[in-house]
């Protein structure tokens, strides 16, 4: 890393104040390493003109492709031929860094030599309001989340050889040689999740991924429940589509939403006192879980928020995916009907 520069690709959406605080905290971070930021920005100029990004410009380390607006795994591909560096350090533009990390990404390369990709969890930042807090404990639970509560949580110590679980796209370092062949890519049809199909296949291909508890990002968590349904929905959406694109990252566990949500419409259908009985099993278990995670963070007030964000998720993450498999069905339906 001391012979090459740290090269950090940031996608942006238009959200101008976070970004500036996202650069603002990498620079901060970075201290005198030699860095580039490839920042890809996927909004036309009319929707998000240059002079918007003037405060972009003045920063000789940072260089900016602007691409017409397109899926998040095909803008992502955009940046790759304009690294530099020998590892690709990916951020959203809703992060900030923390002071030490860049200190915890070397020395965990350092410790870890074979390692091709690394990464940590996001975690929600102090200032946040309760709302916030709540969606991150709720990220963090077991109950909420799964297998993939690595991805928000930083209990625990390092883990030298993980799967797509465990990784999530806003704190993500890649080496560069991986792409070198252009064999991987980011799935340029999904606009979510596309990190787990391309780990999934690099996992399958024997390359060595570790995960580090202490490579922290702090990310902006939504500030109500109308902002969380989109991220959410457009979650459950990509990841039941990513079936088709890689069947070895299908789990019975990425099913329950889905079925939570059939089992929901069954009960209002027909609501019989027996058929309410795995309901209150359900609200038995949020609870628990919930509770639990407030008092680990001496927030128990905000357990029935956390309650509330869970079932949210549960819910609005089970209606995308239901969307998510109808549409792809549809759309490979289709395509073999055109193709006759």
């Amino acid at each position: 890393m001391d012979q090459s520069p740290i090269s950090i690709v940031i996608v942006t959406y238009g959200r101008l104040k976070l970004l500036e605080r996202c650069i603002a905290s990498i620079e901060a971070a970075v201290g005198s390493r030699h860095f580039e930021i490839v920042l890809i920005v996927n909004q036309d100029a009319q929707t998000l003109p240059d002079s918007k990004l003037e405060f972009v410009a003045k920063r000789k380390s940072l260089h900016v492709e602007r691409v017409q607006p397109q899926h998040s795994g095909a803008a992502r591909n955009k940046a790759l031929p304009l690294v530099r560096g020998d590892w690709i350090c990916f951020l959203d533009d809703d992060v900030e860094l923390c002071p030490e990390y860049f200190k915890i990404a070397e020395e965990t390369m350092a410790a870890y030599p074979n390692a091709e990709v690394i990464g940590g969890p996001d975690t929600t930042a102090k200032e946040a309001s309760s709302f916030q807090r709540a969606v991150g404990l709720a990220y963090s639970s077991y109950f909420c989340t799964g297998a993939t509560r690595r991805r928000h949580s930083t209990v625990g110590g390092v883990i030298p050889d993980v799967d797509e679980t465990s990784l999530i796209l806003c704190n993500l370092w890649i080496r560069t040689s991986v792409f070198a062949s252009g064999a991987y890519r980011f799935p340029p049809e999904l606009n979510r999740n596309e990190e787990n199909v391309l780990l999934s296949e690099l996992h399958s291909a024997g390359v060595k991924m570790v995960y580090q508890p202490a490579l922290v990002v702090l990310h902006e968590r939504k500030k109500s429940f109308k902002e969380l349904w989109i991220p959410v929905f457009r979650s459950g959406f990509n990841r039941f589509r990513s079936f088709f694109f890689d069947s070895s990252i299908v789990s019975p566990a990425f099913f329950v939403p889905m079925l939570f949500v059939y089992y929901l419409i069954a009960l209002l259908v027909h609501p019989h006192g027996w058929l309410a009985l795995p309901l209150l099993m359900y609200l038995l278990l949020n609870l628990a879980f919930s509770l639990r995670a407030a008092i680990k963070a001496e927030q128990l007030l905000l357990t029935p928020t956390i309650m509330s964000v869970t079932f949210f998720v549960h819910v609005a993450y089970g209606l995308g995916s239901i969307c998510g498999g109808l549409s792809e069905m549809l759309s490979r339906a289709s395509t073999r009907v055109n193709s006759r």
